[in-house]
């Protein structure tokens, strides 16, 4: 099998398969020893190493990222929107579901939300924030980067807006942890959200930071109150292992997912000459890449790939379909129809790349034969 779709989920290491089962099962609610209480710390510090907080701030363990933006919204609202009026929020898009679904119960709190359209490189700029922007607006929320196209929000240029106009910045960043460099104090955002699902860290477990010091009672208003600050011991353990493998690998991440994104795309590009290599000119991250292939459409392909053992995305679970996304991003029908996306990770190897564009090759041509005239 020939994973390629990493940004959906990754496999669990070995590592955090074996943290979780050395923890056994115990309750959340369980009264926690002075032994789980050490380990649950020394997770808190190899999360640490991943995601320097500097001890500032407040950071909990949250059952998702679903959960834990749930949570928070409800949070800003409660004290923005019925406090003061600032009932507002903001996102882009193309955001992932998990943003956009947990947005839509703002009109169920007696909110509103907006989405915000991006440009061709699936940029949020600042006029288009301006122009989005209201007196009401309390909170903008965005991915820093976009898992299924491998994209980057330039977020420096939003900052002078958010802070001239008061709102509060929330920033994901389950596909950029453990891909890039992360301070969370140069950021500037007041809360941070992020999952290590998509490089080998554990299901069912994610990460909420605050920049203000704020207790899990102030996070007591989401779908799931309870969950927020819960210590799922083994899940957090795991959780920890995988923010420590992160940070050991890095540096090999940036340098090895760079150069398997260009052999795949150089490669593939020899292969099927008529491919389009979207947003190749625009900051991406190093192991995402998103293919067009002329002619045949993306649920055909993908199809054929698995029957072959290979997995890509076309979106859907936590993503929009990246035919919605690109056409979002103003690319036509003929792109937004005809494109997979395909993230590496450090578990993949450059003779597995090369595998791949063989199967990509021996499936492509067969299909743009008999889709000619139906695309």
């Amino acid at each position: 099998m020939l994973y390629f779709d990493n940004a959906t989920a990754s496999p669990p290491s070995k590592g955090v398969l074996e943290a979780i089962k050395k923890a056994g099962w115990i309750s959340p609610f369980s009264l926690y020893g002075e032994k789980e209480v050490r380990s649950l710390n020394q997770a808190f510090e190899q999360i640490d190493k991943l995601f320097p907080t500097q001890g500032t701030g407040s950071l909990f363990f949250a059952p998702s990222r679903m959960a834990a933006m749930d949570a928070l919204f409800r949070f800003v609202f409660e004290e923005w929107g019925r406090g003061f009026g600032k009932s507002h929020f903001l996102t882009s898009q193309i955001e992932e579901a998990t943003q956009i679904f947990a947005l839509s119960h703002l009109e169920d709190w007696g909110g509103k939300g907006t989405l915000i359209a991006t440009d061709r490189d699936d940029r949020l700029t600042a006029e288009r924030l301006q122009a989005a922007l209201s007196p009401r607006t309390s909170l903008l929320t965005l991915s820093l980067g976009h898992g299924l196209l491998g994209t980057l929000q330039p977020i420096d240029e939003l900052y002078p807006l958010l802070d001239e106009r008061g709102v509060l910045l929330h920033l994901d960043l389950s596909h950029v942890v453990g891909k890039a460099e992360v301070d969370p104090l140069k950021l500037r955002a007041d809360f941070i959200t992020f999952s290590l699902e998509t490089i080998h860290g554990p299901r069912g477990a994610a990460v909420l930071w605050s920049k203000r010091p704020l207790r899990s009672n102030d996070l007591l208003f989401g779908s799931e109150p309870q969950a927020i600050g819960m210590m799922d011991l083994p899940r957090c353990l795991g959780l920890g292992v995988a923010a420590l493998e992160a940070r050991d690998h890095l540096s090999t991440l940036q340098l090895e997912g760079s150069l398997m994104r260009e052999q795949f795309e150089e490669e593939l590009k020899k292969a099927i000459p008529e491919i389009e290599i979207l947003f190749k000119g625009t900051e991406r991250l190093p192991t995402t890449s998103v293919i067009s292939f002329p002619g045949v459409r993306s649920e055909a392909l993908l199809f054929s790939l698995h029957e072959k053992g290979l997995f890509a995305s076309m979106g859907g679970g936590i993503f929009q379909e990246i035919s919605h996304l690109l056409t979002a991003c103003h690319y036509p029908p003929e792109i937004a129809l005809t494109s997979l996306s395909f993230t590496f990770s450090r578990m993949n190897t450059r003779e597995e790349i090369s595998e791949g564009v063989k199967i990509l090759e021996e499936c492509y041509f067969p299909l743009r034969k008999a889709s000619q005239g139906l695309l």
